[in-house]
C-alpha cells in the first residue's frame, strides 16, 4: 500500500504515486520556464529520475533532456498550488450553491466554469505555460502605500499595473485559444487532488 506524501502538498494526504505525478509537471514547469525544454520535448516520466538534489527529465529513448534542482521543483509546486487556488476561488464561488461541494472541485463543476478559469486550470495542472498576474491584494496594498507616501509613484504604479493587467487578459486569450487547438482538454486528475477551496 503506498504511504501518504505529506510533502509538498501538505494540505491534503496523497498517494506517492500522485505526489511524484505533482512534482513530475512542476519539474517540467521549471524546466521550460529556464529554456532547457525545448517546445515539442516531452520527458517521460517512467524514465524520469529523481534524486534527494535533482529532477532529470529524459526522453522515452533514455536521453536526458534537463536537470533541474528538486527543491526548485517543490518550490514551482507549491506556487502552482497557490495560483490555482487563486485564480479558480473566485469563478467557483460564482457556481450556483447546488454545483459546489464544501471542499475541492470536481471536474465537473470545472465545466461549469468560463473558457479562461478552465483553460488556466489545465496548463496548471498539465505543465503547460501559464499567466499568472500575481496577488490582486498585494498589488492593491503597494498600489495604495505609494499613493499616500507620494502621488506620482503611486500613480505610475497604478498605470503600470493596469497595462500589466490588459497583458495578462491578452496572454489568457492566447492560452483559450491554444486550449481549444487541443480539443479543450480537463486537467489531470492530479490537479483536483492539490487543489482545495
Amino acid at each position: 500500500m503506498d504511504q501518504p506524501l505529506e510533502h509538498p502538498v501538505d494540505h491534503r494526504l496523497l498517494s506517492r504515486e500522485e505526489g511524484q505525478r505533482l512534482l513530475y509537471r512542476a519539474a517540467i514547469d521549471v524546466a521550460r520556464r529556464k529554456g532547457a525544454l525545448k517546445e515539442g520535448q516531452t520527458p517521460d516520466q517512467t524514465a524520469s529520475r529523481m534524486t534527494t538534489a535533482s529532477y532529470t527529465l529524459v526522453d522515452g529513448d533514455g536521453k536526458v533532456l534537463a536537470r533541474v534542482p528538486l527543491e526548485e521543483a517543490r518550490r514551482r509546486l507549491k506556487q502552482r498550488v497557490r495560483i490555482a487556488r487563486r485564480v479558480l476561488k473566485g469563478p467557483l464561488a460564482k457556481l450556483p450553491a447546488v454545483a459546489r461541494t464544501v471542499r475541492g472541485f470536481s471536474v465537473n463543476q470545472l465545466r461549469l466554469l468560463d473558457e479562461g478559469p478552465r483553460a488556466l486550470a489545465w496548463a496548471i495542472g498539465s505543465a503547460e505555460p501559464f499567466p499568472d498576474a500575481g496577488s490582486r491584494l498585494e498589488h492593491q496594498l503597494i498600489a495604495v502605500g505609494l499613493l499616500c507616501l507620494c502621488v506620482l509613484p503611486g500613480l505610475w504604479y497604478v498605470s503600470y499595473r493596469h497595462k500589466r493587467w490588459r497583458e495578462y487578459e491578452q496572454e489568457v486569450r492566447s492560452l483559450v485559444a491554444r486550449w481549444r487547438s487541443k480539443g479543450r482538454p480537463d486537467p489531470p486528475d492530479s490537479f483536483f487532488l492539490m487543489y482545495e477551496s
